[in-house]
């Protein structure tokens, strides 16, 4: 038998040849790829760094030269006092003053506490410095949000949008609860998230935990104990009922210490803080006298405290005082309500524009309405084009959170300040609407 003939034909060779330079092409282009992924999965992070430096610019080099020309008041709130009376005092309590309140929730106070030990009452730089790291966090949770609703590239520009958006940047330098506050609602809102796409009892109790630390902060998140378990097991059925119980009574463990520590102060129940009264009272001298001074807080604020301060009582003090002027403000509100319906019905509807724009000033409110009700009206476009794609699960949970929240200020008292907890959110819902939704790959 013949052996076979050697093939001495070179296109097989040749064939090898290309094959090889093929492959050295894909290989380039694989690397080229690797690459473009690697440098936009470290963008996050220098848009990250980029907002925390332009938030420490402005709160260090600009923002000391506008308090006074733009009455822009380091710590109206008197948070730092607070802060002081933690550090110094070891209670909740308006330095140097040593009785407690509560008026106030802990987190923000505790927080600037913290901050005052660790750098010797470095104040207030240390907390200002502080809120811009805060900030860039922030940023980097509007972009893990919008990665998981829309994709990568929409991510990042909304990640940058968060990074720039000069009513966040405002209040970084201020002594107030509005940028704490926008971390732990975007992180809330983000756990909630993962925890609805691939719910663990770890993701549950983990989301319990911030929702009680929201609580603290601000007591407007109380019904959310109640609310999210309940949007979760709506819009996810398969979610076990087990998780949902952790969310509820992990949250409830997390607040009970603090609402024990009022009942025993105050001898009622109080699960946060007081000001309910307060904030009532704010709104309806509102609405009151909204014709007088209507695109100015400042100057509807001035035309309202005399008439609650009246309503108050001077002849006592400390937690007896400040129970006593919220039984009396709620009292005065709800029965202007009872015997004016139509009032409560006029205040919602301002209210359902100020929380929006309304700024210490006429011109503030101009300028914040600018950029808010754009950002508003792209929300509400974002969420109809996710309807009208069937994608109403996981991505819906937080559009709701942002709807309840918004509500549930209708009726008490509203201002833009008010809504910058809800912006980073809104963000990372609002970018998508630049990009044809059904051309974008589910994450």
């Amino acid at each position: 038998m013949s052996c076979p003939k050697r093939n001495n034909d070179p296109v097989p060779r040749e064939r090898t040849v290309q094959k090889r330079v093929l492959q050295s092409g894909m290989d380039d282009d694989s690397r080229q790829m690797t690459g473009a992924m690697r440098d936009s999965a470290y963008s996050k992070y220098f848009v990250a760094l980029f907002a925390i430096l332009l938030s420490s610019f402005f709160s260090f080099s600009i923002y000391p030269h506008m308090m006074d020309s733009f009455h822009a008041v380091l710590d109206p709130d008197d948070y730092g006092t607070l802060g002081y009376g933690l550090w110094l005092n070891g209670s909740l309590s308006f330095y140097p003053d040593t009785l407690p309140t509560v008026t106030r929730g802990p987190v923000y106070p505790l927080f600037i506490a913290a901050l005052l030990a660790m750098t010797k009452g470095w104040y207030p730089y240390a907390i200002q410095f502080a809120q811009c790291v805060l900030f860039g966090l922030t940023t980097l949770l509007t972009c893990f949000m919008a990665v998981r609703i829309w994709n990568k590239s929409v991510a990042l520009y909304a990640q940058i949008a968060c990074a720039l958006y000069p009513f966040l940047i405002w209040y970084t330098p201020r002594i107030w609860i509005e940028i704490l506050a926008a971390f732990l609602f975007t992180a809330l809102i983000a756990g909630t998230f993962c925890l609805s796409r691939s719910p663990t009892m770890f993701k549950a109790v983990f989301v319990g935990v911030l929702l009680g630390v929201c609580t603290l902060c601000k007591q407007t998140f109380l019904p959310f104990i109640l609310i999210i378990p309940l949007l979760l097991f709506v819009f996810d059925r398969k979610i076990k009922k087990t998780c949902l119980i952790a969310v509820c009574a992990t949250a409830i463990l997390v607040v009970f210490p603090w609402s024990l520590r009022n009942w025993d102060l105050a001898k009622r129940p109080i699960p946060v803080h007081l000001l309910a009264g307060q904030n009532f009272q704010r709104g309806d001298t509102y609405c009151k006298y909204y014709q007088k001074a209507p695109l100015s807080s400042r100057a509807l604020w001035e035309l309202g405290t005399e008439e609650i301060e009246a309503l108050c009582d001077d002849h006592l003090t400390g937690i007896e005082k400040e129970v006593a002027d919220e039984s009396a403000l709620l009292k005065k509100s709800f029965e202007t309500y009872r015997h004016d319906p139509v009032f409560l019905l006029k205040k919602i509807a301002l209210n359902s524009i100020y929380f929006w724009v309304l700024g210490e000033t006429r011109e503030k409110t101009i300028v914040i309405a600018s950029t808010q009700l754009v950002l508003v009206v792209l929300f509400v476009l974002a969420v109809i084009s996710l309807i009208k794609t069937r994608r109403c699960a996981a991505e819906m949970i937080p559009a709701c959170l942002i709807v309840i929240y918004y509500a549930a200020h209708l009726p008490i008292y509203a201002n833009a300040r008010f809504s910058v907890v809800l912006v980073p959110t809104l963000m990372a819902y609002a970018m998508g609407i630049f990009h044809r939704f059904r051309k974008l790959p589910k994450s």
